[in-house]
């Protein structure tokens, strides 16, 4: 049984014919009939009685009736309510939000998932600033903005026990993993190494790297770990660009590495990388990307952290 079949009955009431109760349904007459008929032999009666000059209700058909007029009233009634409840609770948990996020997150999955949860909780403003890991666990920390409205998307190396500690032992935070990626290398099609299917990280270590860096001019610490045992290579070019970094590769100014979620379907500058050959690295460079939450948050930051975890489920 279907809340449209009773919505069916009480509208043939109305109008006292199955035709015109089709017409102001939108519907054929003979769908009609055959949702009534099947109502029927779900309930074991008639509910009409059916002859040459018409239908009529059975005495059966009339006090099912009297029930389908109860049943769609408090129906409709019920829906008025929850959705002035939702209404109500989300101009309650409502507020501004910061969420500092990693720049190649910012630049590629977050944009279509903060988009939708804009329109989802249009009373939440949303403030999405960008870093680096440390920078933003260092805001974070030192930020003199109440700690419960703000919230940081991190990537960290998943194999350094130090790093794994530090960022996720901050007081008054505590970190959820969100997925997980790796560095991939991006060289221009006409770089010597173009040929190749995959690389080491000494060789890159080799090459000038293009870099990105965040808003103080500080490069990236974890790409730094991953270096550590072949020294830091030398900075060809450095940019918070990511149509800049691109170009400067296609232009083989130098090499750069990047996490390969950047490549993900939901990613929204994939494309941007068709004029650049992409190289798999040959040592494990594993990256955990996560939530950095405060321990107590706002209604609103939690129903963000559920929507972000959701959305992080589909990459």
């Amino acid at each position: 049984m279907q809340i449209k079949q009773l919505e069916y009955l009480v509208e043939i009431s109305r109008r006292n014919s199955f035709n015109s109760a089709s017409e102001h349904l939108y519907i054929t007459p003979q769908s009609l009939s055959r949702s009534i008929s099947g109502l029927e032999d779900e309930l074991g009666f008639k509910i009409f009685e059916r002859s040459s000059r018409g239908v009529r209700f059975t005495r059966e058909g009339e006090k099912f009736l009297e029930a389908a007029k109860d049943i769609t009233k408090r129906y409709y009634q019920a829906i008025e309510e929850i959705d002035a409840y939702q209404q109500r609770a989300q101009e309650i948990c409502s507020g501004k939000l910061f969420v500092y996020a990693h720049s190649v997150l910012t630049m590629s999955v977050l944009p279509s998932m903060i988009s939708a949860f804009c329109k989802e909780y249009p009373y939440i403003d949303l403030i999405l600033l960008d870093g680096d890991s440390s920078s933003i666990t260092n805001k974070l920390i030192v930020n003199d903005v109440e700690k419960m409205a703000n919230l940081g998307i991190l990537t960290i190396p998943k194999n350094d026990d130090d790093m794994q500690k530090y960022y996720k032992n901050q007081k008054g935070y505590h970190f959820l993993p969100l997925t997980q990626g790796e560095y991939i290398c991006c060289v221009s099609k006409n770089s010597e190494l173009a040929s190749k299917r995959n690389i080491s990280l000494k060789t890159v270590s080799q090459y000038p790297l293009v870099r990105f860096i965040n808003s103080f001019g500080d490069t990236s610490a974890v790409q730094s770990h991953f270096f550590k045992p072949y020294g830091e290579p030398r900075t060809g070019f450095s940019t918070t660009s990511i149509g800049s970094w691109i170009s400067a590769i296609e232009n083989n100014v130098g090499i750069g590495i990047i996490n390969n979620i950047v490549l993900s379907d939901a990613s929204a500058i994939r494309d941007k990388f068709e004029k650049v050959v992409t190289l798999s690295i040959r040592e494990k460079t594993a990256l955990e990307v996560g939530l950095l939450v405060p321990a107590e948050s706002a209604c609103y930051v939690e129903i963000f952290i559920q929507f972000i975890l959701k959305a992080f489920e589909k990459i």
